[in-house]
């Protein structure tokens, strides 16, 4: 017994030590450091696009920011999905201000919030037809909550002078990390975690597209439009419609690319209930865009290490839940062994107490270091200390990806699709994230 336990122990060490080193080859490769690009070109127009249901209690403050930057043309594009609260009047006062504010009704509101992108998507084709050049108009899908940097716009637009590049994506914040530990792990999760994996894919050719600071290119939106299989627009009715836009760009032929330089600042959720909701959701929308493997294997636009990569993104899901499967028969296993030989696991732990050590620092801490590097030097405010101990602590806030991922795969099997926004808490406005960099 003692024998088969060690062997399983070496083998959940080994698979869980294998997704650590592609963290740690994401890191080193994250490490190349940000493109230099020329300043921003003349000619842009930018259209800052929120669909919005029930977010009166957050959009104020958003619109407030965005109606005072400077820089580019712009103007902001506010969707009311056939809102119940004062969403609609919030953006009817920013009219004056550059705002174009779209109400839906039922039965076309409410679909989800790719229907929402898509009626956006048509106004926008609407107002700029004949006075704008697509290839020079850039829609950014900015959730009722975000707050933009106010170099934002002269960090991204010089990123579309390539005109291979569809999509950018700019990193994301939270602005009340600070109010508890929860909020704090969802902000190094963004800053460090998923900061390491965009940058590293900036040079694999693969950055995710994201539903808070996507950057999209008009032209490349009509592209996607005219495809036979889009019905009412670019977006789909997925439930990770930013990451399945994403996929088909790159698919189609378009670059992304991520920008670390810039931020959007959204609200953390607030408590580990609509966390899981949150999460189920992402979830569930990876696992509906498996859909896209075939269309990414057949495509003749990606090279190999973007077909591979692209495959492992969207394999998440299928990983955790094996992985799950298999800590949980570990621990059985553990369970039978002690009950049935008690003195046997003592005498194998103190023969094996150094082997145990170790792997059980590396199974569960194994991507800490780099998560705190990258915290140190994302976010001024962090010590290096500090950094260190919250991605110690945020192993075990990942643990919930065990949960949202079978939460998940029984609503995909269950038929249960619905699209559910996230709760909003927040009350008066809160400062931007302060910019870091490597």
């Amino acid at each position: 017994m003692g024998h088969l336990f060690l062997v399983l122990f070496a083998t959940a060490t080994l698979v869980v030590v294998s997704g650590i080193c592609i963290t740690c080859v994401m890191f080193a490769l994250s490490r190349d450091g940000s493109p230099l690009v020329p300043a921003t070109p003349p000619g842009y127009l930018v259209v800052f696009v929120l669909p919005c249901l029930d977010e009166g209690q957050v959009l104020e403050a958003s619109l407030e920011r965005l109606t005072q930057l400077d820089g580019a043309d712009y103007r902001v594009l506010v969707v009311d999905d056939g809102s119940d609260d004062a969403t609609l009047d919030i953006a009817s006062r920013f009219e004056t201000r550059g705002t174009w504010v779209m109400h839906r009704e039922r039965p076309d509101a409410r679909r989800g919030k790719g229907h929402a992108l898509n009626a956006a998507y048509h106004q926008v084709v609407s107002r700029t037809s004949g006075r704008w050049d697509p290839d020079c108009v850039i829609l950014c899908v900015l959730d009722a909550d975000g707050r933009v940097e106010d170099n934002i716009m002269t960090e991204v637009l010089p990123l579309f002078s390539d005109a291979s590049v569809g999509g950018v994506q700019t990193g994301v914040r939270m602005f009340n990390r600070r109010e508890s530990l929860l909020a704090r792990f969802q902000d190094v999760e963004f800053v460090a975690f998923i900061d390491i994996f965009q940058r590293g894919r900036n040079l694999v050719g693969t950055p995710g597209m994201g539903g808070n600071g996507q950057f999209t290119r008009l032209s490349a939106l009509q592209a996607l439009a005219a495809r036979p299989e889009a019905a009412d627009g670019p977006w789909t009715d997925n439930l990770t419609e930013d990451l399945d836009l994403g996929v088909r760009l790159l698919a189609s032929g378009w670059r992304t690319m991520f920008c670390p330089t810039t931020w959007v600042s959204q609200e953390a959720v607030a408590t580990v209930s609509h966390l899981v909701r949150q999460r189920t959701r992402w979830a569930q929308g990876i696992l509906q865009t498996w859909c896209r493997l075939p269309e990414i294997w057949r495509s003749e636009a990606l090279v190999f290490r973007q077909k591979v990569d692209l495959t492992y993104q969207l394999a998440g899901p299928l990983l955790i839940g094996f992985m799950s499967l298999f800590v949980a028969w570990f621990f059985v296993r553990l369970g039978m062994w002690l009950a049935a030989d008690p003195a046997g696991i003592v005498a194998w732990a103190t023969s094996y107490w150094g082997l145990l050590v170790v792997a059980f620092y590396l199974v569960t801490f194994g991507t800490a270091w780099p998560i705190a590097y990258a915290l140190w030097v994302n976010d001024s405010d962090t010590t290096a200390l500090r950094a260190l101990a919250l991605a110690h602590g945020y192993a075990f806030y990942s643990y919930l990806w065990y949960l949202t991922t079978w939460k998940a795969a029984f609503r995909l099997v269950g038929g249960r699709t619905a699209w559910s926004k996230t709760l909003r808490t927040s009350g008066p406005d809160q400062p931007p994230a302060t910019v870091g960099g490597s």
